[in-house]
Protein backbone atom coordinates (compact mmCIF):
# COMPACT_ATOMS: atom_id res chain seq x y z
CA UNK A 1 0.00 0.00 0.00
CA UNK A 2 1.14 3.47 -1.35
CA UNK A 3 2.40 5.83 1.72
CA UNK A 4 -0.64 8.35 2.57
CA UNK A 5 1.03 11.52 3.55
CA UNK A 6 -1.56 14.19 5.87
CA UNK A 7 -1.96 17.50 3.93
CA UNK A 8 0.07 16.49 1.33
CA UNK A 9 -0.59 16.35 -2.71
CA UNK A 10 -1.53 13.02 -4.12
CA UNK A 11 1.43 12.64 -6.78
CA UNK A 12 -0.71 9.11 -8.17
CA UNK A 13 -4.32 8.57 -8.23
CA UNK A 14 -5.52 7.55 -4.87
CA UNK A 15 -7.56 4.69 -4.05
CA UNK A 16 -11.77 5.41 -4.23
CA UNK A 17 -11.82 3.67 -0.76
CA UNK A 18 -9.52 2.81 1.54
CA UNK A 19 -11.30 0.81 4.89
CA UNK A 20 -9.26 1.74 8.42
CA UNK A 21 -9.33 0.88 11.91
CA UNK A 22 -13.31 -0.18 13.30
CA UNK A 23 -15.67 2.81 13.98
CA UNK A 24 -19.10 2.71 15.62
CA UNK A 25 -19.30 5.80 17.32
CA UNK A 26 -19.43 9.72 17.01
CA UNK A 27 -17.15 11.66 14.41
CA UNK A 28 -14.20 13.18 15.91
CA UNK A 29 -13.99 10.73 18.77
CA UNK A 30 -10.81 8.75 19.06
CA UNK A 31 -12.16 6.69 22.24
CA UNK A 32 -15.18 5.51 19.57
CA UNK A 33 -12.83 4.89 16.60
CA UNK A 34 -10.34 2.89 19.29
CA UNK A 35 -12.53 0.41 20.59
CA UNK A 36 -15.62 -0.47 18.44
CA UNK A 37 -16.92 -3.84 18.25
CA UNK A 38 -16.43 -5.52 15.08
CA UNK A 39 -20.00 -5.54 13.83
CA UNK A 40 -19.87 -1.33 14.06
CA UNK A 41 -19.03 1.11 10.53
CA UNK A 42 -15.65 1.52 9.58
CA UNK A 43 -13.99 4.95 8.97
CA UNK A 44 -13.19 5.15 4.97
CA UNK A 45 -10.46 7.09 3.54
CA UNK A 46 -11.69 8.71 0.07
CA UNK A 47 -11.28 10.16 -2.68
CA UNK A 48 -14.12 13.14 -3.57
CA UNK A 49 -14.29 15.58 -5.66
CA UNK A 50 -12.46 19.20 -5.00
CA UNK A 51 -14.70 21.27 -2.85
CA UNK A 52 -17.10 18.50 -1.05
CA UNK A 53 -17.59 19.21 2.06
CA UNK A 54 -16.18 16.94 4.75
CA UNK A 55 -16.89 14.99 7.94
CA UNK A 56 -13.76 13.85 9.75
CA UNK A 57 -14.42 10.41 11.11
CA UNK A 58 -12.53 10.69 13.94
CA UNK A 59 -9.53 12.76 15.26
CA UNK A 60 -6.95 10.18 16.74
CA UNK A 61 -5.56 11.45 19.99
CA UNK A 62 -3.86 8.56 20.56
CA UNK A 63 -3.54 6.63 17.19
CA UNK A 64 -2.56 3.00 17.24
CA UNK A 65 -3.37 2.52 20.78
CA UNK A 66 -6.30 0.27 22.68
CA UNK A 67 -7.84 -3.13 21.15
CA UNK A 68 -8.93 -1.80 17.94
CA UNK A 69 -5.83 -0.61 17.19
CA UNK A 70 -5.38 -0.78 12.60
CA UNK A 71 -3.29 -3.83 11.98
CA UNK A 72 -0.81 -3.86 9.57
CA UNK A 73 1.07 -1.58 7.05
CA UNK A 74 -2.50 -0.40 5.12
CA UNK A 75 -4.13 0.79 8.34
CA UNK A 76 -1.02 2.30 9.95
CA UNK A 77 -0.79 4.33 6.94
CA UNK A 78 -4.19 5.48 6.57
CA UNK A 79 -4.02 6.50 10.18
CA UNK A 80 -1.51 8.66 9.74
CA UNK A 81 -3.55 10.62 6.80
CA UNK A 82 -5.73 11.46 9.02
CA UNK A 83 -6.47 15.49 9.94
CA UNK A 84 -5.67 17.88 7.21
CA UNK A 85 -7.03 17.87 3.76
CA UNK A 86 -4.67 17.12 1.08
CA UNK A 87 -5.36 19.77 -1.93
CA UNK A 88 -5.00 17.26 -4.90
CA UNK A 89 -5.57 18.59 -8.26
CA UNK A 90 -8.78 17.12 -8.46
CA UNK A 91 -9.27 14.89 -5.03
CA UNK A 92 -9.49 15.46 -1.60
CA UNK A 93 -8.25 13.15 1.07
CA UNK A 94 -10.97 13.56 3.88
CA UNK A 95 -12.26 11.11 6.58
CA UNK A 96 -16.02 9.71 5.62
CA UNK A 97 -18.22 8.05 7.94
CA UNK A 98 -20.20 5.31 6.31
CA UNK A 99 -21.75 2.33 7.33
CA UNK A 100 -20.24 -0.98 5.67
CA UNK A 101 -22.16 -3.47 3.71
CA UNK A 102 -22.30 -5.75 0.58
CA UNK A 103 -22.12 -2.58 -1.77
CA UNK A 104 -19.62 -0.08 0.09
CA UNK A 105 -20.45 2.59 1.92
CA UNK A 106 -23.91 3.71 2.86
CA UNK A 107 -24.54 7.24 4.22
CA UNK A 108 -22.53 8.77 6.54
CA UNK A 109 -24.66 8.07 9.74
CA UNK A 110 -23.69 8.69 13.25
CA UNK A 111 -23.94 6.24 16.57
CA UNK A 112 -23.65 8.29 19.59
CA UNK A 113 -22.24 7.21 22.67
CA UNK A 114 -24.38 5.41 25.16
CA UNK A 115 -26.62 4.08 22.25
CA UNK A 116 -26.03 0.77 23.32
CA UNK A 117 -23.42 -0.21 20.64
CA UNK A 118 -20.59 1.19 22.53
CA UNK A 119 -18.51 -0.49 25.30
CA UNK A 120 -18.31 1.62 28.09
CA UNK A 121 -15.35 3.99 28.92
CA UNK A 122 -13.70 3.71 32.05
CA UNK A 123 -12.58 7.22 34.09
CA UNK A 124 -10.84 7.59 37.25
CA UNK A 125 -11.04 11.13 38.46
CA UNK A 126 -8.69 12.46 41.85
CA UNK A 127 -9.27 15.87 43.57
CA UNK A 128 -7.37 17.48 46.33
CA UNK A 129 -9.97 19.78 47.83
CA UNK A 130 -9.26 23.17 49.07
CA UNK A 131 -9.04 21.31 52.69
CA UNK A 132 -5.65 19.95 51.16
CA UNK A 133 -5.64 16.76 53.46
CA UNK A 134 -5.10 14.22 51.16
CA UNK A 135 -6.52 12.69 47.90
CA UNK A 136 -10.16 11.69 47.15
CA UNK A 137 -10.58 9.78 43.87
CA UNK A 138 -13.27 7.43 42.02
CA UNK A 139 -13.07 4.84 39.50
CA UNK A 140 -16.47 4.89 36.98
CA UNK A 141 -17.58 3.92 33.72
CA UNK A 142 -19.65 6.24 31.58
CA UNK A 143 -21.52 6.21 28.24
CA UNK A 144 -22.91 8.69 26.34
CA UNK A 145 -22.05 12.65 26.51
CA UNK A 146 -23.85 15.90 27.51
CA UNK A 147 -27.32 15.67 28.53
CA UNK A 148 -27.41 11.56 27.63
CA UNK A 149 -24.51 10.79 29.90
CA UNK A 150 -24.67 7.80 31.81
CA UNK A 151 -22.11 6.50 34.78
CA UNK A 152 -21.92 3.51 37.23
CA UNK A 153 -19.36 4.11 39.85
CA UNK A 154 -17.02 1.27 40.67
CA UNK A 155 -15.16 2.41 43.45
CA UNK A 156 -14.20 5.06 45.41
CA UNK A 157 -10.80 5.78 47.39
CA UNK A 158 -9.16 8.57 49.97
CA UNK A 159 -5.81 8.56 50.93
CA UNK A 160 -4.62 10.94 53.19
CA UNK A 161 -1.22 12.72 52.57
CA UNK A 162 1.72 11.68 54.20
CA UNK A 163 1.98 13.76 57.79
CA UNK A 164 5.38 15.19 55.58
CA UNK A 165 4.10 16.01 52.77
CA UNK A 166 0.94 17.98 54.13
CA UNK A 167 2.94 19.79 56.45
CA UNK A 168 5.63 20.84 53.25
CA UNK A 169 2.52 21.64 51.31
CA UNK A 170 0.86 24.21 53.61
CA UNK A 171 4.30 25.55 53.79
CA UNK A 172 3.59 26.79 50.67
CA UNK A 173 0.77 28.31 51.36
CA UNK A 174 0.85 32.48 52.34
CA UNK A 175 2.42 33.74 54.51
CA UNK A 176 5.42 31.52 53.79
CA UNK A 177 8.36 32.43 51.68
CA UNK A 178 9.65 29.43 49.48
CA UNK A 179 12.05 28.51 46.83
CA UNK A 180 11.50 27.68 42.59
CA UNK A 181 13.57 24.60 43.73
CA UNK A 182 10.95 23.72 46.55
CA UNK A 183 8.15 23.89 44.34
CA UNK A 184 9.23 22.26 41.93
CA UNK A 185 10.14 18.94 44.35
CA UNK A 186 6.64 19.32 45.63
CA UNK A 187 4.72 19.67 42.61
CA UNK A 188 6.42 16.08 41.26
CA UNK A 189 6.05 14.72 44.71
CA UNK A 190 2.14 15.49 44.69
CA UNK A 191 2.16 14.06 40.69
CA UNK A 192 4.06 10.54 41.90
CA UNK A 193 1.74 10.29 44.99
CA UNK A 194 -1.40 10.99 42.75
CA UNK A 195 0.24 8.30 40.05
CA UNK A 196 0.07 6.11 42.87
CA UNK A 197 -3.49 6.79 44.07
CA UNK A 198 -4.71 5.67 40.62
CA UNK A 199 -2.51 2.45 40.30
CA UNK A 200 -4.16 1.27 43.67
CA UNK A 201 -7.57 2.26 43.08
CA UNK A 202 -7.09 0.31 39.46
CA UNK A 203 -5.81 -2.18 41.44
CA UNK A 204 -9.01 -2.91 43.17
CA UNK A 205 -10.28 -2.92 40.17
CA UNK A 206 -8.00 -5.94 38.56
CA UNK A 207 -6.97 -3.01 36.04
CA UNK A 208 -3.55 -3.25 34.75
CA UNK A 209 -1.56 -0.39 33.14
CA UNK A 210 -3.54 0.75 29.91
CA UNK A 211 -6.75 -0.35 31.16
CA UNK A 212 -8.26 3.08 31.88
CA UNK A 213 -9.29 5.36 28.95
CA UNK A 214 -9.07 8.57 31.21
CA UNK A 215 -7.31 10.38 34.00
CA UNK A 216 -8.58 13.62 35.62
CA UNK A 217 -7.26 15.17 38.39
CA UNK A 218 -7.01 18.41 40.27
CA UNK A 219 -4.19 19.29 42.52
CA UNK A 220 -3.46 21.11 45.73
CA UNK A 221 -4.67 24.74 44.41
CA UNK A 222 -1.34 27.18 45.67
CA UNK A 223 -2.91 30.00 44.88
CA UNK A 224 -6.66 31.27 43.36
CA UNK A 225 -7.07 34.56 42.05
CA UNK A 226 -10.71 35.19 40.54
CA UNK A 227 -9.37 37.99 38.08
CA UNK A 228 -6.48 35.81 37.06
CA UNK A 229 -6.19 32.27 37.71
CA UNK A 230 -4.79 29.91 39.66
CA UNK A 231 -1.41 28.01 40.78
CA UNK A 232 -1.52 24.26 40.66
CA UNK A 233 0.49 21.56 41.65
CA UNK A 234 1.03 18.24 40.58
CA UNK A 235 2.70 16.77 37.66
CA UNK A 236 0.35 14.97 35.04
CA UNK A 237 3.05 13.51 32.94
CA UNK A 238 4.05 11.58 36.06
CA UNK A 239 0.38 10.06 36.47
CA UNK A 240 0.50 9.44 32.52
CA UNK A 241 3.55 7.27 33.18
CA UNK A 242 1.62 5.12 36.39
CA UNK A 243 -1.51 4.82 34.74
CA UNK A 244 -0.58 4.07 31.19
CA UNK A 245 -3.78 6.39 30.57
CA UNK A 246 -4.40 9.81 28.81
CA UNK A 247 -4.15 12.26 31.64
CA UNK A 248 -5.82 15.76 31.91
CA UNK A 249 -5.41 18.32 34.33
CA UNK A 250 -6.26 22.30 34.76
CA UNK A 251 -9.36 22.16 33.98
CA UNK A 252 -10.22 25.67 35.27
CA UNK A 253 -7.22 27.54 33.29
CA UNK A 254 -8.96 27.34 29.61
CA UNK A 255 -12.19 29.10 31.76
CA UNK A 256 -10.18 31.39 33.30
CA UNK A 257 -8.44 32.45 29.98
CA UNK A 258 -12.15 32.87 28.60
CA UNK A 259 -12.03 35.89 31.33
CA UNK A 260 -14.01 33.71 34.17
CA UNK A 261 -12.96 32.89 37.45
CA UNK A 262 -12.03 29.34 36.89
CA UNK A 263 -14.79 28.20 39.28
CA UNK A 264 -17.23 27.03 40.28
CA UNK A 265 -16.61 24.21 37.28
CA UNK A 266 -19.33 21.50 38.94
CA UNK A 267 -22.39 22.94 37.84
CA UNK A 268 -22.13 21.68 34.75
CA UNK A 269 -22.47 18.02 35.84
CA UNK A 270 -25.01 18.92 38.81
CA UNK A 271 -26.95 20.08 36.04
CA UNK A 272 -26.58 16.84 34.18
CA UNK A 273 -27.14 14.58 37.25
CA UNK A 274 -29.42 16.38 39.56
CA UNK A 275 -31.95 18.66 37.73
CA UNK A 276 -35.61 17.82 37.98
CA UNK A 277 -38.95 19.56 35.58
CA UNK A 278 -40.87 19.71 38.97
CA UNK A 279 -38.73 19.82 41.89
CA UNK A 280 -36.45 22.69 42.96
CA UNK A 281 -32.79 21.66 44.01
CA UNK A 282 -29.58 22.87 45.38
CA UNK A 283 -26.55 20.64 44.75
CA UNK A 284 -24.52 22.10 48.32
CA UNK A 285 -20.74 20.77 48.66
CA UNK A 286 -19.38 21.25 51.74
CA UNK A 287 -15.27 20.44 50.82
CA UNK A 288 -13.02 23.47 52.50
CA UNK A 289 -14.95 25.79 50.62
CA UNK A 290 -18.57 25.57 50.10
CA UNK A 291 -20.32 26.01 47.51
CA UNK A 292 -23.94 25.39 45.89
CA UNK A 293 -25.37 25.09 42.52
CA UNK A 294 -29.29 26.13 42.74
CA UNK A 295 -31.31 24.08 40.23
CA UNK A 296 -34.50 25.53 40.10
CA UNK A 297 -38.05 23.51 38.49
CA UNK A 298 -37.52 23.22 34.84
CA UNK A 299 -34.17 25.34 34.71
CA UNK A 300 -32.30 25.19 31.23
CA UNK A 301 -28.44 24.62 31.41
CA UNK A 302 -27.59 28.48 29.88
CA UNK A 303 -29.64 29.63 32.70
CA UNK A 304 -27.77 27.70 35.97
CA UNK A 305 -25.81 29.77 38.01
CA UNK A 306 -23.67 28.82 41.11
CA UNK A 307 -21.29 30.23 43.29
CA UNK A 308 -18.84 29.84 46.77
CA UNK A 309 -20.59 30.61 50.17
CA UNK A 310 -17.57 30.89 51.89
CA UNK A 311 -15.69 28.56 54.23
CA UNK A 312 -17.16 24.76 54.70
CA UNK A 313 -14.45 22.89 56.53
CA UNK A 314 -11.38 25.09 55.63
CA UNK A 315 -11.46 27.05 58.70
CA UNK A 316 -13.12 24.24 61.22
CA UNK A 317 -9.95 22.00 60.32
CA UNK A 318 -7.55 25.25 60.82
CA UNK A 319 -9.51 26.43 64.20
CA UNK A 320 -9.00 22.35 65.30
CA UNK A 321 -5.15 22.07 63.85
CA UNK A 322 -4.53 25.13 65.69
CA UNK A 323 -6.15 24.46 69.34
CA UNK A 324 -4.18 21.02 69.05
CA UNK A 325 -1.04 21.57 67.83
CA UNK A 326 -1.41 19.86 64.65
CA UNK A 327 -2.39 16.51 66.36
CA UNK A 328 -5.99 16.71 64.75
CA UNK A 329 -6.38 18.04 61.91
CA UNK A 330 -10.48 18.18 61.68
CA UNK A 331 -13.45 18.01 64.11
CA UNK A 332 -13.98 14.14 63.60
CA UNK A 333 -18.17 13.88 63.85
CA UNK A 334 -18.27 17.30 64.73
CA UNK A 335 -17.78 16.28 68.47
CA UNK A 336 -16.26 19.18 69.60
CA UNK A 337 -18.46 21.43 68.01
CA UNK A 338 -21.04 19.64 69.73
CA UNK A 339 -19.71 19.91 73.10
CA UNK A 340 -19.68 23.58 72.48
CA UNK A 341 -21.10 26.77 72.84
CA UNK A 342 -21.90 29.21 69.90
CA UNK A 343 -21.01 32.85 70.89
CA UNK A 344 -23.39 34.56 69.32
CA UNK A 345 -22.32 37.87 69.39
CA UNK A 346 -19.00 36.66 68.11
CA UNK A 347 -20.50 35.29 65.29
CA UNK A 348 -22.37 37.98 63.90
CA UNK A 349 -19.35 39.59 63.48
CA UNK A 350 -17.75 36.98 61.22
CA UNK A 351 -20.84 37.18 58.88
CA UNK A 352 -19.54 40.93 58.70
CA UNK A 353 -17.24 40.04 56.15
CA UNK A 354 -17.65 41.29 52.72
CA UNK A 355 -17.62 38.22 50.66
CA UNK A 356 -20.72 36.83 52.19
CA UNK A 357 -22.68 40.04 50.86
CA UNK A 358 -20.76 39.83 47.52
CA UNK A 359 -23.20 39.07 45.09
CA UNK A 360 -22.39 36.12 42.32
CA UNK A 361 -20.67 35.46 40.71
CA UNK A 362 -18.12 34.66 43.31
CA UNK A 363 -15.50 32.55 43.96
CA UNK A 364 -13.08 31.96 47.55
CA UNK A 365 -10.52 30.13 49.20
CA UNK A 366 -7.41 30.15 51.33
CA UNK A 367 -6.76 33.68 50.36
CA UNK A 368 -9.73 34.63 52.50
CA UNK A 369 -10.44 31.92 55.00
CA UNK A 370 -7.14 29.84 54.64
CA UNK A 371 -5.17 29.52 57.98
CA UNK A 372 -4.21 33.57 58.65
CA UNK A 373 -8.14 33.67 59.35
CA UNK A 374 -8.34 31.34 61.24
CA UNK A 375 -5.56 32.15 63.49
CA UNK A 376 -7.39 35.70 63.69
CA UNK A 377 -10.74 33.75 64.79
CA UNK A 378 -8.84 31.46 67.72
CA UNK A 379 -6.84 34.54 68.94
CA UNK A 380 -10.46 36.72 68.92
CA UNK A 381 -12.06 33.99 70.70
CA UNK A 382 -9.04 33.22 73.34
CA UNK A 383 -9.84 37.71 73.66
CA UNK A 384 -13.44 36.90 74.46
CA UNK A 385 -12.81 34.25 77.02
CA UNK A 386 -13.88 31.05 74.71
CA UNK A 387 -12.87 27.62 75.27
CA UNK A 388 -11.82 25.51 72.96
CA UNK A 389 -15.13 23.43 71.70
CA UNK A 390 -16.75 26.78 72.04
CA UNK A 391 -14.18 28.15 69.61
CA UNK A 392 -15.04 24.90 66.94
CA UNK A 393 -18.72 25.35 67.77
CA UNK A 394 -18.55 29.35 66.52
CA UNK A 395 -16.22 27.88 63.31
CA UNK A 396 -18.88 25.49 62.64
CA UNK A 397 -21.60 27.54 62.98
CA UNK A 398 -20.40 30.62 61.00
CA UNK A 399 -20.04 27.83 58.34
CA UNK A 400 -24.13 26.62 58.63
CA UNK A 401 -25.06 30.56 58.55
CA UNK A 402 -23.05 31.73 56.03
CA UNK A 403 -24.69 28.72 53.40
CA UNK A 404 -27.90 29.86 54.61
CA UNK A 405 -27.81 33.68 54.58
CA UNK A 406 -26.25 32.86 50.89
CA UNK A 407 -29.85 30.97 50.35
CA UNK A 408 -31.53 33.82 51.78
CA UNK A 409 -29.76 36.35 49.58
CA UNK A 410 -29.22 34.98 46.62
CA UNK A 411 -31.41 31.55 45.71
CA UNK A 412 -34.54 31.52 47.77
CA UNK A 413 -35.52 35.29 46.55
CA UNK A 414 -35.99 33.26 43.06
CA UNK A 415 -37.54 30.52 43.59
CA UNK A 416 -38.44 27.66 46.22
CA UNK A 417 -35.60 25.03 46.87
CA UNK A 418 -37.86 21.78 47.86
CA UNK A 419 -34.50 19.97 48.27
CA UNK A 420 -31.14 20.22 49.00
CA UNK A 421 -28.18 17.75 48.21
CA UNK A 422 -25.22 17.67 49.99
CA UNK A 423 -21.90 16.52 49.24
CA UNK A 424 -18.16 16.40 50.24
CA UNK A 425 -16.25 15.93 53.06
CA UNK A 426 -18.45 17.87 55.45
CA UNK A 427 -21.19 15.31 55.23
CA UNK A 428 -19.18 13.22 58.06
CA UNK A 429 -19.67 16.24 60.38
CA UNK A 430 -23.11 15.71 62.03
CA UNK A 431 -22.92 18.86 64.26
CA UNK A 432 -22.22 21.35 61.05
CA UNK A 433 -25.36 18.97 59.09
CA UNK A 434 -27.76 19.63 61.91
CA UNK A 435 -26.68 23.35 62.02
CA UNK A 436 -27.15 24.03 58.16
CA UNK A 437 -30.36 22.54 58.17
CA UNK A 438 -31.91 24.51 61.04
CA UNK A 439 -30.64 27.43 59.50
CA UNK A 440 -31.94 26.78 55.78
CA UNK A 441 -35.12 26.05 57.86
CA UNK A 442 -35.28 29.29 59.25
CA UNK A 443 -34.53 31.22 56.30
CA UNK A 444 -36.72 29.13 53.80
CA UNK A 445 -39.39 30.22 56.29
CA UNK A 446 -38.81 34.16 55.75
CA UNK A 447 -39.49 33.83 52.44
CA UNK A 448 -42.63 32.01 53.08
CA UNK A 449 -41.44 28.80 51.90
CA UNK A 450 -41.22 25.51 53.28
CA UNK A 451 -37.85 24.03 55.10
CA UNK A 452 -36.28 21.99 52.25
CA UNK A 453 -35.25 18.56 52.42
CA UNK A 454 -31.45 18.26 53.05
CA UNK A 455 -29.98 14.44 51.35
CA UNK A 456 -26.47 13.38 50.99
CA UNK A 457 -25.31 12.42 47.27
CA UNK A 458 -25.68 9.11 49.23
CA UNK A 459 -29.33 9.36 48.65
CA UNK A 460 -29.59 9.87 45.25
CA UNK A 461 -27.09 6.48 44.70
CA UNK A 462 -23.44 8.73 44.18
CA UNK A 463 -20.89 8.73 46.74
CA UNK A 464 -20.87 11.72 48.81
CA UNK A 465 -17.15 12.01 49.66
CA UNK A 466 -15.96 10.71 45.66
CA UNK A 467 -18.34 13.48 44.31
CA UNK A 468 -15.80 15.94 43.21
CA UNK A 469 -13.73 13.19 41.72
CA UNK A 470 -16.51 12.27 39.57
CA UNK A 471 -17.30 15.44 38.69
CA UNK A 472 -13.37 16.01 37.34
CA UNK A 473 -13.82 12.35 35.25
CA UNK A 474 -16.95 13.72 33.62
CA UNK A 475 -15.47 17.32 32.84
CA UNK A 476 -11.92 16.12 31.29
CA UNK A 477 -14.08 13.44 29.24
CA UNK A 478 -16.33 16.01 27.88
CA UNK A 479 -13.28 18.19 27.26
CA UNK A 480 -11.19 15.18 25.14
CA UNK A 481 -14.58 14.66 23.02
CA UNK A 482 -14.47 18.20 22.12
CA UNK A 483 -17.26 19.32 24.06
CA UNK A 484 -16.85 22.74 26.20
CA UNK A 485 -18.11 22.15 29.57
CA UNK A 486 -17.84 25.13 31.60
CA UNK A 487 -20.91 27.17 32.18
CA UNK A 488 -20.54 31.29 31.76
CA UNK A 489 -23.71 31.98 33.50
CA UNK A 490 -21.34 30.02 36.64
CA UNK A 491 -18.16 31.41 36.07
CA UNK A 492 -18.81 35.01 33.77
CA UNK A 493 -16.54 33.86 30.84
CA UNK A 494 -16.72 35.39 27.80
CA UNK A 495 -17.81 31.89 26.27
CA UNK A 496 -17.89 28.03 26.14
CA UNK A 497 -14.32 26.54 26.60
CA UNK A 498 -13.13 23.06 26.09
CA UNK A 499 -11.77 22.13 29.85
CA UNK A 500 -8.36 20.54 30.07
CA UNK A 501 -4.17 20.04 29.29
CA UNK A 502 -3.64 16.41 28.46
CA UNK A 503 -0.23 14.68 29.11
CA UNK A 504 -0.39 11.34 27.22
CA UNK A 505 1.00 7.97 28.48
CA UNK A 506 3.98 6.07 26.52
CA UNK A 507 3.25 4.13 23.95
CA UNK A 508 2.15 0.58 24.07
CA UNK A 509 4.55 -2.20 23.28
CA UNK A 510 4.62 -2.09 19.29
CA UNK A 511 2.47 1.12 18.65
CA UNK A 512 5.28 2.63 16.92
CA UNK A 513 6.36 -0.32 14.96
Amino acid sequence: MRRVRQGTRSRARAPSRLEVVPWGGCPACWWCANRSPPDAPLGILREIPEGTATTFALDPLFPGRGTGAPGGRAGKEAWRARGRVGRGPSALLVWEVGRMTSRGASRPERAGHGDGHQPPRRLLGMMVGTSCDGVSACLLESRGLGLERQIRVLQVKEKAFPPDLRAALFRLYPPHRFSARRLLTLHLEVGRFLGEVARELMATQGLAWGQVDLVAFQGPILYHDPKAGQLELGEPALVAEATGAVTVCRLRAADAAAGGQGAPLSPYVDYLLFRHPTEGRAVQNLGGIANVTPLWAGLSQDQVTAFDTGPANMVIDGVVSLLTDGRETFDRDGRRAAQGRVDQAFLEELLEHPYFRQAPPKTTGREDFGMPYAQRLVAEGRARGLGDDDLVATATALTAESIAQAYGRFVFPQGPIHRVILGGGGVRNSTLVAMLTAALAREAAQHGQPAPVVERHADHGLPDEGREAITWAILADEGIHGRPANLPSVTGARHRARLGQVAWPPPMPGELA
